[in-house]
């Protein structure tokens, strides 16, 4: 016993002897860094505690260890002495070269590439496992927001040389969790069914299967609240609350179960709606405008948008930033409020510059005589958007954004940034295409809706079909004068043969037409345009003409030349010219040969082009054409070639083009000289593909074409119903139909599908 305590007592006075020796310092004369590959010296004496000249303790290797760990660049770090040289000797972790997924296809590149971020791992930088995990944490959390539970996911690391690694996610998405039940708690007010009416967040439908409806969403959720809110505070409940939202699963991770807690509270009335703060205008102007009524249940909707009308109002005067705050005067007891709109308009601002941004092509006036907002002027939020409006209209514009930039140092200053982009103004063209009613049809040609940046159109071009084959050049200054004024030259040669595809009575005609029109501005959306023509016109009989054509020609020869004044009125109010989702477009036209013509008559057809939007995505469109003509002086009618019809994809569809008209003895299409036709159509949106060049709608048709006005009989009408589309196809145009006849007779030519495709750009 004795023995063992003397031994104890050696060992610990010689390691307490021995300890000086090993905590010896040194004068670093220099640093040597061993095993580096790709991290550079300089970033490890970026971090090291020590530098050379520094006395060095080797109770500080701990620490110098420890700096050195937290950069992650290492996995095994070790310090010696050599002499008075600090050597710090280092294993490098491996740098990920390469990462690849696999088995995606819910998940977009955007998202994986928010997910690589939040993960903070990418091409180049240092593995580290605790990356990988977050990788996967946050691609799982991805996942179950768009419903998918029974994601899963295996990270596979690759080792590769020089200290290289690769990384391969393979994921396997399983089937989205589908809603099996969408329950609101605590509504007394409405049933589930209004309340859940425009919800994202529903049970799946067996007959809506290309569209995502019972696939459970996070983020549609969280919009289904907020409209659910939106809901309640637009009539009249103003404490609505939603309490909780509760998601759960099945066992199975294949079936969700959505309840949503809320607590409506008491229903509010307006009791008085006051103007108060500074105003610039008087309350005669500024009450009408305001859409919130005493008397009527609360609603925030109609709040924002009084604020909003307010807002654009005083925009006029030149008060670009104005704060408008309306603020709600609650009585509980009564359940009454009342609320007082305070108006700070701000300090009247006028425009100091505007800038016009994005054109590459275009010269700057082209778009500044757009402009109804002026540099120098006060600013104009009503000027600002129908300039907007005028350049997004312009063909060779595809956006068009305007931008009020603040002065620095001058509150009284804005300028404006007109930010464009380009589409293509021209082009030269050569295709080929076919229509069911022309055959095949063959064009080419220049045109230029921007002529070396003008604005100006210059256009030559030939077309050919099976019926008609046609020369023509054009050119169209737009603003001919400062003030908008138009002027346009026109020529066009023209054979037509209705013998072959025409689907009209038949007979030949070659004509040459030299024209000429004046466009002038009556207002922001009214034109007028005064064209004149010259033309002269050879007709000959073919093998099966009609007798009434035949005595047409009999009557006044086969050799014309006519002097034609015509008239347009034009009002345009549509959002933009392709895919239309506001606004209309109506026409009257009237055309007169002129007294000394050889053929003296007169034609005038009206057309309405109207659009509504219902909700997003969903356009009501409604179509209407009216035309009649008729002779005077000497001429018995008129004239065959310019008589109206109706049938086609462009009035009645699912009737043959021409068909809805009077008919020679030939039962061939005749015309008339009255006709009228109507379409109502509602666009929505099309699954699976681009609403930008592609656009559905459901359709109802109506018309027919008569000899005269007087024997218009709306029980003769023909109708029709269907599916039509529009696409803006890499090779034109297309337009096709499926129809089918609601109102038809057993004679009638009738054509279930339609379509016409035109030639390339």
């Amino acid at each position: 016993m004795r023995l063992k305590f003397l031994t104890l007592i050696f060992v610990l006075t010689s390691t307490l002897f021995s300890l000086p020796a090993h905590a010896e310092s040194f004068t670093v004369e220099d640093i040597q860094i061993k095993g580096l590959q790709r991290v550079q010296p300089g970033t490890i004496f970026k971090y090291l505690p020590i530098e050379v000249g520094d006395v060095y303790e080797e109770s500080e290797t701990s620490a110098v260890i420890r700096e050195l760990f937290k950069t992650g660049f290492f996995h095994n770090i070790s310090v010696s002495r050599e002499n008075n040289i600090l050597v710090i000797a280092v294993e490098e972790r491996p740098a990920i070269t390469a990462i690849d997924f696999n088995g995606l296809e819910v998940i977009t590149e955007e998202a994986v590439n928010a997910v690589l971020d939040a993960a903070g791992i990418s091409q180049g930088r240092i593995y580290n496992r605790s990356l990988v995990e977050r990788l996967e944490n946050e691609l799982i959390q991805q996942y179950f927001a768009r419903g998918y539970y029974n994601i899963q996911i295996d990270v596979t690391v690759v080792e590769l040389a020089q200290n290289l690694v690769s990384l391969n996610i393979n994921v396997l998405e399983g089937e989205t969790a589908k809603i099996m039940q969408v329950k609101i708690v605590g509504n007394e007010s409405y049933s589930d069914e209004v309340l859940k009416a425009e919800f994202l967040t529903s049970l799946p439908v067996w007959f809506d299967f290309w569209s995502k409806k019972g696939q459970y969403s996070k983020p549609q959720l969280s919009a289904d609240t907020e409209s659910l809110t939106s809901f309640y505070l637009d009539r009249g409940f103003m404490n609505f609350a939603i309490q909780s939202t509760q998601v759960s699963l099945s066992p199975d991770k294949e079936g969700v179960y959505i309840t949503i807690n809320i607590s409506e509270g008491p229903r509010y009335v307006v009791s008085e709606v006051s103007l108060v703060g500074d105003l610039v205008l008087t309350e005669e102007e500024l009450i009408p405008l305001i859409i919130v009524k005493a008397g009527q249940y609360f609603s925030r909707a109609k709040l924002l948008q009084t604020t909003e009308i307010l807002g654009q109002r005083l925009g006029m005067e030149g008060y670009a930033f104005p704060n408008i705050n309306p603020i709600p005067d609650t009585d509980k007891e009564k359940q009454e409020t009342k609320i007082n709109i305070f108006i700070d308009p701000g300090q009247r601002v006028y425009v100091r510059r505007i800038n016009i941004l994005g054109n590459i092509a275009t010269q700057d006036e082209v778009f500044r005589r757009e402009m109804r907002q002026l540099e120098g002027a006060w600013y104009s939020s009503q000027n600002i958007a129908l300039s907007k409006k005028r350049i997004g209209r312009l063909r060779f514009v595809e956006t068009v954004e305007i931008d009020e930039v603040r002065v620095p140092g001058k509150p009284d200053m804005v300028d404006l940034d007109v930010r464009l982009k380009e589409k293509l103004a021209g082009n030269f063209s050569v295709g080929a295409g076919y229509g069911q009613s022309s055959g095949v049809l063959v064009n080419a040609g220049i045109e230029q809706d921007n002529f070396l940046g003008s604005g100006n159109r210059v256009a030559l071009t030939f077309s050919n079909t099976a019926s008609a084959s046609k020369y023509q050049v054009d050119f169209y200054n737009p603003y001919h004068t400062l003030d908008g004024v138009s002027r346009g030259f026109n020529f066009l040669y023209t054979e037509v043969d209705t013998a072959d595809k025409a689907n009209v009575s038949e007979y030949e005609s070659a004509s040459t037409t030299l024209g000429m029109t004046y466009g002038i501005p009556i207002s922001e959306s009214d034109y007028f345009h005064l064209i004149t023509r010259i033309n002269s016109m050879e007709l000959d009989e073919g093998t099966d003409t009609a007798a009434k054509t035949k005595k047409f020609l009999d009557d006044h020869g086969d050799d014309y030349l006519n002097f034609e004044l015509r008239t347009k009125f034009t009002r345009d109010t549509r959002n933009r010219a392709l895919f239309t989702t506001r606004g209309s477009r109506q026409n009257l036209d009237f055309r007169l040969m002129l007294p000394g013509s050889d053929l003296e008559y007169y034609t005038l057809t009206y057309k309405n082009n109207s659009f509504f939007s219902l909700a997003e995505d969903y356009t009501l469109n409604l179509r209407t054409k009216v035309g009649f003509g008729g002779e005077y002086a000497d001429t018995s009618e008129l004239p065959f070639y310019d008589k109206y019809y109706a049938g086609g994809t462009s009035s009645v569809r699912g009737f043959e083009k021409n068909s809805l008209s009077p008919r020679d003895e030939y039962d061939e299409p005749y015309g008339g000289d009255f006709m009228i036709a109507g379409t109502a159509e509602l666009f929505f949106p099309t699954p699976i593909a681009d609403r930008s060049t592609l656009r559905t709608g459901l359709f109802i048709d109506v018309g027919n074409a008569y000899d005269d006005a007087n024997d218009l009989d709306v029980g003769d009408l023909r109708a029709s119903m269907g599916l039509g589309i529009t696409w803006m196809s890499p090779f034109g145009m297309l337009t096709a139909s499926i129809a089918a006849p609601l109102k038809d007779k057993t004679d009638d030519d009738t054509e279930s599908f339609q379509f016409k495709l035109g030639g390339g750009y």
